[in-house]
């Protein structure tokens, strides 16, 4: 039996990490020791965060007044008001590059992964046509119901023509998987993967600096994106949120708590 899938699955895999050890090391090295002191007694997290702030502080050496910049007059203490000035009043997004997350999405069909590799900033790895037989994946079909709702009659007749040409492209796939000459079976392999039905779900891992990252929720949360593409962004969004408060301050929520855009949009 065919499965049919509603919601992608999203899952935060990994994300920069400080060396703090190292860190300390060239602050002391470079003259920043008693910066690096006053944030450890403030007790600051040295996280992804940290190193953003670090970063753009050494754009302007702003560790402290008049002591390495003498056009210094004041300097923001802490990430929080750090970040919120330089980046989200100052749009100085550049910075948000150095920190980075990855994702793994499952259930995701073609025809969202083909939206997903337009934004180029990110980086993908997607599971082979070519060389892997998809037997037994589910269906991906989530109505667009940010344009209005499907008639039950004709999600009924869509979802059965997708099974219907997929049900073709495993009865054709049993003779790939009798063919013993392997040149031949990835010859039939790349053939048959022409007529797989765009609604197969696959699963592909994204990668990405949190500028990139941005850049993609403020297309995809919003109205005018495909309903499966918002889904993504939400599940990306909802964890990035909650793993990098500070680089998500603006996320705008609905009525029922589902994220729909970002304030300050992309910079």
């Amino acid at each position: 039996m065919i499965e049919v899938k509603r919601e992608p699955r999203v899952s935060l895999i990994g994300w920069t990490e400080i060396d703090e050890k190292a860190l300390a090391e060239w602050l002391l090295d470079n003259g920043f020791g008693g910066w690096y002191t006053r944030q450890k007694r403030l007790g600051e997290d040295f996280d992804a965060q940290k190193l953003v702030e670090i970063a753009g502080r050494t754009c302007y050496l702003s560790f402290g007044v008049g002591v390495h910049n003498p056009n210094l007059k004041r300097v923001r203490e802490g990430c929080n008001v750090y970040l919120q000035n330089a980046c989200f009043k100052q749009k100085h997004g550049s910075i948000l590059e150095h920190a980075s997350a990855t994702f793994v999405i499952d259930d995701i069909s073609r025809v969202a992964t083909h939206e997903l590799v337009r934004h180029r900033h990110l980086s993908f790895s997607q599971q082979s046509l070519r060389y892997v037989l998809l037997s037994g994946r589910p269906i991906g079909f989530r109505p667009p119901s940010n344009e209005g709702a499907l008639d039950p009659r004709d999600e009924d007749n869509l979802v059965g023509a997708v099974k219907r040409l997929y049900g073709e492209y495993l009865d054709l796939s049993k003779i790939v998987e009798e063919e013993s000459n392997s040149r031949k079976r990835k010859i039939l392999t790349s053939g048959l993967r022409r007529m797989l039905p765009m609604g197969i779900t696959q699963s592909i891992w994204v990668s990405g600096n949190v500028r990139a990252w941005r850049h993609f929720l403020a297309l995809r949360l919003g109205p005018h994106a495909e309903e499966e593409i918002r889904a993504v962004a939400r599940g990306v969004v909802d964890q990035l949120e909650k793993k990098f408060p500070l680089f998500f301050p603006d996320v705008v929520r609905d009525e029922e708590g589902y994220a729909i855009g970002l304030e300050k949009g992309s910079f």
